[in-house]
């Protein structure tokens, strides 16, 4: 799961961040240059890490870039708080917070598109919707620490169900549109009436409202 690895990957950071001030508190250790190299390694990996996961213009990677620039113990000191500050965040699922309110644009767009293109191409439309609603099935699966990895769209909604994520009528409209999802991927255009791509339209807007806003 998203959330997991990325715990274990802030876990090593710091275990490396503790390696290095070990290293520096070594009776008798007086190699700076390895120690530096140590530093610098712990350093641009976490910076790396924060970047990815936070963003650039996030507190915690600006905290790091400005504060953790010297290999004593101060800043490794410094470096390792940011780490568990950003760690207890994810644990409290600030992660996931972020991430539906990035999947929530993104689909928005698509869905926003497949409206805007539908009178046009329904072809076109279709694919796009039909994607937006497998994806946010998918994600939502996820969320709810569900293992839908390489499980098709019909697998995943039956994972839901089971779940309660999704129930009563819902279950049969969002099963419909498998049939319609594996249409437009198998380019079946004549199988397709726009009626149909306008109700997967609809309801994939309703979802996203539901589960992401």
């Amino acid at each position: 799961m998203i959330a997991e690895d990325t715990l274990n990957r802030i876990g090593r950071l710091i275990e490396l961040g503790n390696a290095v001030l070990a290293t520096r508190h070594t009776e008798g250790y007086s190699d700076i240059c390895v120690n530096s190299g140590e530093f610098r390694g712990f350093r641009s990996a976490s910076l790396s890490f924060l970047e990815r996961i936070f963003g650039v213009h996030q507190t915690y990677y600006k905290e790091f870039t400005e504060n953790v620039k010297h290999s004593d113990s101060d800043d490794t000191e410094i470096g390792i708080n940011i780490l568990r500050a950003a760690k207890a965040e994810i644990e409290g699922g600030w992660l996931f917070t972020i991430e539906s309110q990035v999947s929530a644009e993104i689909f928005a767009d698509f869905i926003a598109l497949a409206k805007e293109v539908l009178d046009d191409s329904k072809d076109v439309a279709v694919v796009l919707a039909c994607a937006a609603l497998e994806d946010a099935l998918k994600r939502v699966a996820t969320k709810e620490s569900l293992d839908v990895d390489d499980k098709d769209m019909s697998n995943v909604i039956n994972a839901l169900k089971a779940k309660s994520v999704i129930k009563g009528a819902q279950v049969s409209i969002v099963q419909s549109y498998v049939k319609l999802r594996n249409k437009a991927f198998h380019a079946e255009w004549d199988k397709i009436d726009k009626e149909s791509v306008s109700s997967v339209i609809g309801f994939t807007e309703q979802f996203l409202l539901s589960n992401f806003s």
